[in-house]
């Protein structure tokens, strides 16, 4: 394995600018390239990466993405946002709702 590695911030800029949790994430994914460790840190080739981001652009530009305003009811998203907790928009008053005795 010749060639260039990068440290997890080179590769979460490469990759879109993406959070050291979605890096970790997607590390435990068969299909991402495995890191190589040198004293305990993590460093992954450059060409893998690269041959990774293309191919995902690659899926991304073959699936045919139609807009649709109820996908987040259908991964389980309620219709409605919850309230904010203290709002009570008919007094137009930030109070917390008083207690029932």
């Amino acid at each position: 394995m010749a060639g260039t590695l990068l440290n997890s911030k080179q590769v979460r800029t490469k990759c879109g600018s993406i959070s050291e949790m979605t890096l970790w994430r997607w590390s435990r994914d068969e299909a991402f390239p495995k890191p190589v460790r040198i004293h305990g840190r993590k460093y992954f080739p450059e060409i893998e990466i690269d041959a990774w981001v293309e191919a995902q652009r690659q899926n991304d530009a073959d699936e045919v993405v139609i807009p649709n305003a109820a996908a987040g009811r259908e991964k389980g998203r309620a219709a409605n946002p919850r309230p904010r907790l203290g709002h009570d928009a008919r007094r137009g008053t930030s109070e917390a709702p008083r207690a029932k005795r």
